[in-house]
């Protein structure tokens, strides 16, 4: 059946499209030894993430080539921390695939009517928002405006002022999620998988809140021991998305327990070197 695809508007057949690129799935895959679970049924395996039905095969290709940039330059290095904390240098392939992330959740929550509880105005906005991001990605714009990006590199949290919950850390360090945020101050795209969080601006009240890691237009370079504040709106997000991985958890049948023991164990010599590991050792320190 022939349809719309949502970035270019040609009436055409349309593939199953990743909005958190294939490679991440298969390096998650790799490093834990063991199979992916879904928090909303959690003794359900995954064997991929859900493919919508959004672009089509020449759209599609088109985002390919900003994630094999990000895969080799960055996403890879810093995941195998293979990286030098000073050095994490980046061109304009950088933007331009944070760009296509937050576009692509955008579209995907727009076109499966998930807007509800937005106003005419804010949808007006996300409108905006996602033509602006789609003209620069087709280079009829060289900036994404006032449509920002910004990225967060994580590595997990080793003490704190609060009790935190107690999934925080396996959250920050191995949760693959996306979503659009409504806040009474701000309406964002959020993509995250692993160790990175990308922040699609779409409308913000305080912009002085919002100055972590801004991708620039041609150049830039992430310095990983910088320290910065969380904005509160992603604050607040990130130790709800942790509390409902536990009550998720919660949920866990014996038999799936035992089956989540028994390949730790099977697989213990690369289990202890995972990023699953080090968050529950953090979350239990």
């Amino acid at each position: 059946m022939l349809e719309n695809c949502t970035f270019c508007l040609e009436k055409t057949s349309l593939i199953k499209s990743h909005i958190i690129p294939k490679f991440v799935l298969k390096w998650h895959k790799e490093a834990r030894q063991g199979p992916i679970r879904n928090t909303s049924n959690i003794n359900q395996r995954i064997q991929d993430y859900d493919k919508p039905y959004l672009l089509c095969k020449e759209c599609d290709n088109s985002f390919s080539k900003w994630e094999n940039l990000f895969c080799k330059n960055l996403f890879k290095p810093y995941q195998d921390n293979t990286f030098s904390p000073y050095n994490l240098n980046y061109t304009d392939w950088l933007l331009k695939f944070s760009t296509s992330l937050s576009w692509k959740v955008l579209a995907l929550t727009k076109k499966e009517n998930n807007l509800i509880s937005f106003s005419d105005l804010q949808k007006k906005q996300i409108d905006k928002a996602l033509q602006t991001w789609q003209r620069f990605l087709i280079n009829q714009s060289s900036t994404p405006a006032e449509f920002e990006q910004h990225i967060i590199l994580l590595d997990g949290i080793r003490e704190s002022s609060m009790k935190p919950p107690l999934f925080l850390n396996r959250y920050l360090l191995e949760a693959i999620h996306f979503d659009v945020l409504l806040h009474e101050t701000a309406i964002i795209s959020y993509t995250k998988f692993l160790k990175f969080i990308f922040i699609g601006i779409i409308q913000i009240k305080n912009k002085s809140e919002w100055k972590i890691n801004k991708i620039h237009i041609k150049e830039g370079k992430i310095d990983t021991l910088k320290t910065f504040n969380i904005p509160e709106i992603l604050f607040n997000y990130i130790l709800e998305q942790a509390n409902e991985i536990e009550k998720s958890f919660d949920g866990l049948s014996s038999d799936q327990y035992d089956k989540i023991n028994c390949n730790i164990n099977n697989n213990f010599n690369e289990y202890v070197k995972s990023n699953a590991f080090k968050g529950m050792l953090l979350d239990n320190s």
